[in-house]
């Protein structure tokens, strides 16, 4: 009994210790701030877009939640299994979201936000963000626009390259093209018969790289 008993406690004293020895690692961190003009609701909203790209020696699975805090004023937003997108790129895992906004749609308050990643054994590792793209009104924003026809999509935009977001009718993502034409035929944008189908709508979006910010406008409905 002694010796089982002995074993037992052996056990989840090296089970705890090897999780306190492998704490996750903020490897990367990607961010970007987007103006979004939705055109269901008639608004323009700002919209963050975070991603970390965590190292675990326990594995992806291993990290429990990321945190995007601004203590000035006293914000956060929690990221988990349920509700955050996992991306993998070039062989690297990376966790976020595109979509945090403000509760109000209201521009988000510049300055530092930490960003910090939890596991399953609670240890952490933090890095921090800063936002200081100047806050822009409505009328200071060009933002392009996409008229959808029978056979072809042809966008309006001062920009020279562009992103088509594509959803079906539940909001899934299924697919991102990225053009420098203004004029895409429907077969080139979807080559795959089951995505043209399925496809509900979709958002138009530029980089301003003069403000450092995203430009997306939509939903267009096909």
């Amino acid at each position: 009994m002694k010796t089982l008993l002995t074993a037992i406690i052996l056990f989840f004293f090296l089970f705890f210790f090897s999780c306190k020895e492998n704490p996750p690692e903020i490897q990367q961190l990607f961010w970007q701030l987007t103006i979004v003009e939705d055109k269901d609701i008639d608004i323009v909203y700002e919209s963050l877009s975070i991603f970390v790209h965590p190292m675990d020696e326990d594995g992806i699975e291993d990290v429990e939640s990321v945190y995007i805090i601004n203590d000035s004023a006293e914000l956060f937003w929690k990221l988990n299994n349920d509700n955050w997108e996992r991306k993998e790129s070039e062989g690297y895992s990376w966790l976020g979201s595109n979509r945090i906004v403000m509760a109000d749609y209201s521009a988000f308050p510049r300055g530092t936000y930490r960003v910090i990643v939890i596991d399953a054994g609670g240890n952490r590792d933090e890095g921090e963000i800063y936002l200081g793209a100047d806050k822009l009104t409505q009328s200071q924003i060009d933002f392009p626009t996409l008229l959808v026809e029978e056979n072809k999509f042809t966008i309006d935009s001062v920009y020279s390259k562009h992103t088509l977001w594509l959803y079906d009718s539940v909001g899934t993502g299924i697919l991102t093209h990225s053009t420098g034409d203004k004029e895409i035929a429907r077969d080139k944008l979807f080559p795959d018969l089951r995505q043209a189908e399925s496809a509900s709508y979709a958002y138009v979006y530029a980089y301003d790289e003069r403000r450092g910010v995203g430009i997306a406008s939509g939903p267009y409905r096909f």
